[in-house]
């Protein structure tokens, strides 16, 4: 299993592995300020490392959400996110496009 991670902005991302089809991946806030929300992509690739597929995905609290906190991400905390691979996928890889934290 290979391990790809990229850090930005004192967030760190991993790739973990790939079990049942989903791929996980950590995501670390190692910053002060709370993110509200995050835009990942992710590259998904065979055993001879070829592309099979490069996806961009955003994640945030809903501004519908009844929740009083709306952060995706805590300062200082750690989470984990989960994707479905496509099929004859080995490894992946995580990148950080954008971060908007809380003001």
């Amino acid at each position: 299993m290979t391990l790809i991670s990229c850090e930005s902005n004192k967030v760190k991302t991993e790739f973990i592995e790939i079990q049942d089809g989903i791929a996980r991946f950590d995501i670390i806030n190692n910053s002060n300020l709370d993110i509200e929300n995050i835009t990942f992509e992710i590259r998904y690739f065979d055993n001879s490392n070829n592309l099979l597929l490069a996806d961009t995905v955003a994640y945030r609290i809903s501004d519908k959400s009844n929740l009083n906190d709306k952060s995706f991400l805590q300062a200082n905390e750690k989470t984990f996110i989960v994707q479905r691979v496509p099929d004859n996928c080995d490894k992946a890889n995580i990148k950080i496009l954008t971060v908007s934290n809380i003001e």
